[in-house]
């Protein structure tokens, strides 16, 4: 007290401001030599002041915490939206990459059918190509089989080769 009056006041008066039911500094009230002392009417609204100061400065320090939250959020959406983008990009190189893949494999798909309906009309004609000569053979075979008792020499005469048409069943003569 003796430096309360030795800084020429006559009372002093010290109320905690509380934020959150944390102490975040003193509200302090000093009567000069004028007044009296401070009184209990005083103290009540140093503790109104006090509780309303508390109040802004927690309200400026959550505004505060807000606006930087906000900062960082809108940092965030910006990076995300960057992320998206070039995803979005990928998606539509990718996109058309598969749709030219998908040219290419039904041009391949096109060919392939294409050369398959030929090989498969090669394959036939071989097939009857081949089958025509083993006929005739056949033919002769059987002729040549039924006439086993004869001559050699008839049966010599009955099958004779002609270079411009193969083996051929020939008459008896």
């Amino acid at each position: 007290m003796a430096a309360i009056e030795a800084a020429g006041f006559s009372s002093a008066l010290a109320v905690p401001l509380l934020a959150q039911d944390r102490p975040i500094g003193m509200l302090t009230c000093y009567a000069n030599g004028s007044r009296s002392t401070l009184d209990e009417d005083d103290l009540q609204l140093a503790s109104v002041l006090s509780s309303s100061a508390a109040m802004a400065y927690g309200s400026a320090a959550a505004w505060r915490r807000l606006e930087e939250l906000n900062r960082s959020l809108e940092s965030q959406v910006a990076e995300r939206t960057r992320e998206l983008r070039g995803s979005l990009t990928e998606v539509e190189r990718l996109a058309r990459e598969t749709a030219d893949q998908n040219r290419l494999i039904e041009t391949a798909y096109r060919e392939l059918s294409e050369l398959d309906r030929v090989k498969n009309e090669l394959i036939t004609r071989v097939s009857h190509e081949l089958r025509n000569p083993a006929v005739s053979l056949q033919t002769a075979a059987r002729i040549l089989e039924q006439n086993q008792d004869g001559p050699p020499e008839r049966s010599a005469r009955f099958v004779r080769r002609d270079p411009g048409r193969g083996l051929e069943a020939g008459g008896p003569g």
